[in-house]
């Protein structure tokens, strides 16, 4: 079952995924408590991304198997290996 994604990864280890994870959370926290609760997915997706230098929105994953063929999308891929 071939996958395709639109980007180059990488692997992170344990280490390298828990510092991104930890920077990505807090400024998911700063964004929250900045612009409240009351936006569109999108408006808090965009502001995340702007602050986190690495990060990619909406990064295509195709999966095929023979005649199937469903298309998914990573809302926020950070540094080229960490997905949220």
């Amino acid at each position: 079952m071939p996958i395709t994604i639109d980007a180059d990864l990488r692997r992170l280890s344990q280490g390298e995924f828990g510092a991104i994870a930890f920077k990505v959370m807090g400024h998911a926290f700063d964004v929250h408590r900045e612009l409240g609760r009351l936006f569109d997915e999108g408006v808090y997706q965009t502001e995340l991304a702007s602050r986190c230098a690495t990060a990619r929105t909406e990064v295509r994953v195709e999966v095929s198997f023979d005649d199937f063929r469903k298309l998914y999308f990573i809302d926020l891929l950070v540094e080229n290996g960490a997905v949220f």
